[in-house]
C-alpha cells in the first residue's frame, strides 16, 4: 500500500510571497553541543549496524558507559566545526528487490539500501526541527517524516476536505502524483539556498548542513 503524503508545494526561490520566510527575530547559526545523557539515549534507541562501523551496535551497547564521553566529544566536535567527516558520508549499499514477484535480473526492481552511521545526523535533526517550530516554518499540511503525524492525519485531512465539499455540494477532484525515487530529485544547490534565505539557517550550521549534502561516496 503506497503512502499517501500531503504536504505544501514549495514555493518559487524568486516568489515574494511565500508562506515560509525566515524568521524576522531569530535564526539558527549555531548547532548547540549535546550532553553525553543525549547522546546515551540515541546510541540504546538505534537498533540496525553500518557494514562500515567498527562495532556493531550491540555491543556498542554494552560497552556504552565506556565510549560514551570520546562519542560525544566526537559529535559535539563536528557540531562546533560545522562540518561531517568524510568518513561518515561513504555508504555500502545492498540491493534489495522492492518486491518479491520482480524479475530479479531487471535492475530497476531493486532498492539501494545503505545503513550509514548516523549518531551526530539525528542529534542535527532534532535541532532542525526545534528551530523549525519554534519559529512556525514548518508546512501546516506536512504530516510524512514529523512527530505526531503520519499517513493517519493526512487521509484525515483529505476526507474532512471531501466531506466539507459534499456538504456545500461541490465536486471533488483528487490528482495524486507518486514521484519515482523522490528524494533523488532534490537539487542540492537549491535546498540549501531555502535553508538559508527562507528557514534563517546560517554561521556553522548552515555549514555542516552544507558538509552533509556534498562530498558523498557509495560503493556495492
Amino acid at each position: 500500500m503506497r503512502q499517501l503524503k500531503v504536504t505544501n508545494r514549495p514555493q518559487p526561490l524568486h516568489h515574494h510571497h511565500s508562506s515560509q520566510s525566515a524568521p524576522a527575530d531569530g535564526s539558527l547559526s549555531v548547532l548547540s553541543p549535546c550532553s553525553e545523557e543525549e547522546v546515551r539515549r540515541l546510541i540504546m534507541q538505534s537498533t540496525k549496524s553500518s557494514a562500515l562501523d567498527t562495532i556493531p551496535t550491540y555491543l556498542l551497547k554494552e560497552m556504552v558507559d565506556v565510549l560514551l564521553p570520546y562519542l560525544t566529544a566526537m559529535v559535539n566536535t563536528s557540531l562546533r566545526e560545522g562540518r561531517l567527516p568524510s568518513s561518515h558520508k561513504h555508504a555500502v549499499i545492498t540491493p534489495l528487490l522492492k518486491k518479491t514477484r520482480l524479475d530479479p535480473d531487471e535492475l530497476k526492481n531493486y532498492r539501494p539500501v545503505s545503513n550509514l552511521t548516523k549518531l551526530a545526523e539525528r542529534v542535527v535533526s532534532s535541532r532542525l526541527v526545534s528551530h523549525l517550530n519554534a519559529h512556525g516554518l514548518m508546512p501546516q499540511l506536512q504530516s510524512a517524516y514529523r512527530r505526531h503525524h503520519s499517513t493517519e492525519t493526512a487521509l484525515s485531512k483529505v476526507l474532512v476536505d471531501i466531506y466539507g465539499a459534499i456538504d456545500r455540494q461541490q465536486v471533488t477532484l483528487l490528482g495524486l502524483q507518486d514521484l519515482s525515487a523522490a528524494f533523488d530529485c532534490v537539487d542540492h544547490e537549491i535546498l540549501l539556498r531555502r535553508l538559508r534565505h527562507e528557514f534563517g539557517i546560517c554561521g556553522t550550521a548552515f555549514e555542516w548542513l552544507a558538509s552533509f549534502l556534498l562530498g558523498r561516496s557509495q560503493q556495492v
